[in-house]
């Protein structure tokens, strides 16, 4: 688990957000109080519970190639779990080589595929996270094509490059484990590069194990898919490309009832840099039909790489424009035609937003930023999702909103770090509130106060060193920590193991 290196105040942010239905009263909190670099590794889409799952690689100072990654959940009506550190501690993960990360959610079970040299695979069903060789040649790993079926049966593909008479050359590979053990099959042609990288393959995956693949050759886009499970007959069809230059596959999505859907990237411009080289199009075929529909344009500006469709069926997009840093765009076609508005606006953003949709069309975004401040010396992961606010009886126009979390690390020794939020919206935004944080033993003594004094609206974070008031060890055990603001009192549990 990443250690919190020093205490710090973080002010709630209040950027600007315009109103879609999707985002009615969404704020902005802080997820990752650990003072590093954090970058988002994938927010999952939402379960049958409305459960998130997000996860995040943390590099510490002084910043190395290995990075540390952590799980985060959110059950519905329910604040973020603290984070958890998955994957196997004597096996690191280095930035510098591909690595997919994608859950099970029928079975709450957490797959991992690691591709530098050898192709290995470690998931949690297995004690300390096993890892296993699953391949000897890895190739270039891209996009986010790793998934799991209804079934349970894990699917990935990759691009495979390779030189040949001093040119480039690539092949797609799909691997699955759908027959109890890992199968690799090559399933595209040799496809010539010449220089340079290749492009992006795309994939997902039905809910009965049938695999979609898009790739590209220097004519065409092809679409590729399997007859059965774990099949190695692939039926083909091809897309034309809408523009000359330069073409990409953003994102791709399978509905509920098999049909397709494409969010597309082109540009006209030989080597398109600035965001009014690229225009943002969307591509959808029935699943009764074989014939794609035209493409539809969603906005002539910009670079968007988020698909995601809802319950039914209605494709929401994600875009940023890089040349106005930090503004993040939101577009949705349920009136049967795109609408778009500006989901974010905020400069110290340094990462494209995540977003998914609960069934009840709210909206939940994850993104990477810098602080609030000049001195900008970590990249923390933020939330930006719908919160409730209770009245503050005494004082009817200072609404309030909280949040107490689980503290970290949780068993602990000897410290750990509890943090938690308060927002006072309205005219009196930065009128202070009194603010207490106690701990009590399991007999409902109170063994330390850690806070007792006035506190503004922010996100904070409090340690405790398993200490009481005199500064004497406490033995081990269970103890209780309790916040309140005024008349809201809210308690959880941890546990000291010494």
């Amino acid at each position: 688990m990443g250690k919190l290196l020093y205490l710090t105040l973080v002010l709630l942010f209040f950027f600007p957000i315009l109103a879609f239905s999707q985002w009615e009263g969404a704020e902005i909190s802080r997820l990752s109080y650990d003072s590093c670099d954090n970058g988002i590794v994938n927010l999952m889409e939402i379960d049958e519970n409305d459960k998130i799952y997000l996860i995040y690689w943390q590099n510490p100072k002084p910043y190395t190639t290995n990075v540390t990654e952590f799980l985060l959940t959110k059950e519905k009506g329910s604040d973020w779990s603290a984070p958890v550190e998955i994957g196997n501690p004597a096996f690191k993960v280095t930035l510098y080589c591909p690595h997919l990360w994608g859950i099970d959610v029928k079975n709450e079970l957490i797959h991992c595929i690691y591709a530098c040299g050898d192709t290995l695979y470690y998931t949690n069903d297995t004690m300390n996270w096993e890892v296993i060789k699953i391949d000897s040649s890895a190739g270039y790993a891209t996009g986010d094509n790793l998934f799991s079926d209804s079934l349970g049966n894990v699917h990935f593909s990759w691009n495979y490059e390779y030189f040949q008479s001093g040119y480039k050359y690539y092949r797609v590979m799909y691997m699955t484990n759908a027959t109890g053990q890992w199968t690799k099959q090559q399933v595209s042609p040799e496809i010539f590069i010449g220089y340079g990288s290749s492009a992006i393959s795309r994939m997902a995956v039905e809910k009965g194990g049938r695999a979609h693949i898009f790739y590209y050759t220097p004519d065409f886009l092809y679409h590729i898919v399997n007859d059965t499970l774990g099949g190695t007959n692939w039926a083909k069809d091809s897309l034309s490309y809408p523009f000359y230059c330069w073409d990409e596959v953003g994102d791709f999505r399978i509905g509920r009832d098999n049909s397709l859907h494409i969010l597309f990237i082109g540009s006209d411009v030989l080597s398109p840099i600035l965001d009014q080289d690229f225009s943002l199009w969307y591509y959808y075929r029935d699943s009764s039909s074989t014939q794609w529909n035209p493409p539809e344009q969603i906005t002539d500006i910009g670079r968007g790489w988020w698909l995601f469709l809802d319950n039914q069926g209605d494709p929401h997009v994600n875009w940023n424009n890089l040349s106005q840093l930090g503004a993040s765009f939101y577009a949705n076609k349920k009136k049967g035609f795109w609408e778009s508005t500006q989901l974010l606006d905020n400069p110290y953003a340094t990462h494209w937003i995540r977003f998914v949709l609960d069934s009840g069309g709210l909206g939940y975004a994850v993104f990477v930023g810098t602080e609030y401040a000049p001195s900008r010396e970590s990249t923390e992961v933020y939330y930006l999702g719908p919160t409730t606010g209770i009245s503050n009886p005494d004082n009817p126009e200072r609404p309030l909103s909280f949040e107490l979390k689980q503290n970290y690390p949780n068993p602990f020794n000897p410290k750990t770090t509890i943090p938690f939020s308060l927002k006072v919206q309205g005219s009196r935004f930065n009128e202070p509130v009194h603010t207490t944080l106690i701990i009590y033993n399991i007999l409902g003594q109170k063994v330390r106060v850690l806070m007792d004094e006035e506190k503004v609206s922010g996100d904070y974070m409090v340690f405790w060193d398993g200490k009481d008031e005199k500064g004497k060890e406490v033995s081990s055990g269970i103890y209780f920590y309790v916040l309140q603001f005024n008349d809201f009192k809210e308690t959880k549990k941890m546990l000291l193991i010494r």
